[in-house]
């Protein structure tokens, strides 16, 4: 029975696709004010996408956040109808960019260099994430390798790796893909990544201020700059109110001789990734649990900043072994 639902649901979203594939672009924004202005009542998602907002801007009025969380619905809707729109025809995606000044001599720069050093692309859920990757693959040239988070639906999980799956990307799947991206990095790809997600320490994650809260991010980029003096660029493709985007990347504030830990240079890409969601925060994903893990030696100044849904992890967070104890006790019972 369970499968059989899951198939319903991908029939839906393949006849989604298939409508947003055909239909005008210009309809996109008709359709996603809709959508945001009905999941901006819902609470468990305007509810979360506001609690959100005042923790990141204390000191916008409760109409800007309210304005803002409906932005943000509407863009997440924007995204997801450029996706399925952009499915069959990822070269459209030539029209729509406008590239940082500079921006096209950096990428051929990498592109060269890249034998002698690995490049790694940070990409926050901020503007339109997905476009970023084909931009990378298709308009810069660059052999790229993606980890990505399977969906639950095994079908839905095929119609959305196929739109992903442009010329000069490979889609790794995220159980055991690091090891898989190291190798497709070490074959001549530059990796993708989205970073802003909870990475449990145990997992590589480590704890650093994002909006002046402490959050577990992935360590990979910054071993990877140390290791193997990865070059590591942030950036992502931001809507513009004329329905273009602008292509941007910042490259870390200083050279990584000058960076003593992981977590210095974890912290730093995090300032970057906030610094872009600033110039325009209703266009990021704040549908999301991001404050949700309290490191245990908070201050109670700095655990007044998190929302109702945080709460201090348990060892198991921190530990395998830990881990593995509870796991056993499970057993036993």
């Amino acid at each position: 029975m369970k499968r059989f639902f899951q198939y319903l649901v991908y029939l839906l979203a393949k006849g989604v696709m298939i409508l947003m594939e055909h239909t005008p672009r210009r309809c996109f924004y008709l359709l996603s004010s809709a959508a945001g202005g009905i999941a901006s009542l819902i609470p468990a998602y305007g509810g979360l996408v506001r609690t959100n907002l005042r923790c990141a801007f204390p000191e916008k009025s409760e109409q800007e956040i309210r304005r803002l969380a409906r932005k943000s619905l509407e863009s997440l809707f924007l995204t997801v109808c450029e996706f399925f729109w952009l499915h069959n025809k990822p070269e459209k995606a030539h029209e729509l960019i406008d590239i940082q000044p500079d921006l096209q001599g950096i990428m051929d720069e990498l592109k060269q260099s890249k034998e002698k050093r690995p490049v790694i692309f940070i990409s926050p859920h901020f503007g339109n994430w997905e476009l970023s990757g084909i931009v990378l693959a298709l308009v810069f040239g660059h052999k790229m390798a993606t980890v990505v988070r399977s969906a639950r639906n095994p079908y839905l999980d095929r119609l959305i790796t196929g739109g992903r799956s442009v010329k000069n990307v490979q889609i790794i799947h995220s159980r055991g893909g690091m090891l898989k991206l190291v190798h497709a990095m070490e074959n001549g790809c530059s990796a993708g990544m989205l970073i802003d997600q909870n990475t449990k320490i145990r997992n590589g994650g480590v704890f650093v201020d994002f909006f002046g809260i402490p959050c577990p991010v992935s360590r990979f980029p910054a071993t990877m700059a140390l290791k193997k003096n990865a070059y590591i660029g942030v950036g992502s493709c931001i809507r513009k109110p004329d329905g273009r985007f602008h292509a941007t990347m910042r490259k870390l504030p200083k050279p990584l001789s000058e960076y003593t830990s992981e977590k210095e240079i974890t912290q730093d890409i995090m300032t970057i990734s906030e610094d872009l969601i600033r110039m325009a925060p209703e266009q990021y994903l704040w549908l999301y649990k991001r404050f949700q893990y309290i490191p245990p030696d908070a201050p109670e100044s700095i655990r007044a900043k998190f929302p109702d849904y945080a709460y201090v992890p348990s060892e198991r967070f921190f530990d395998n072994a830990a881990r593995a104890r509870a796991k056993r006790e499970e057993e036993k019972e």
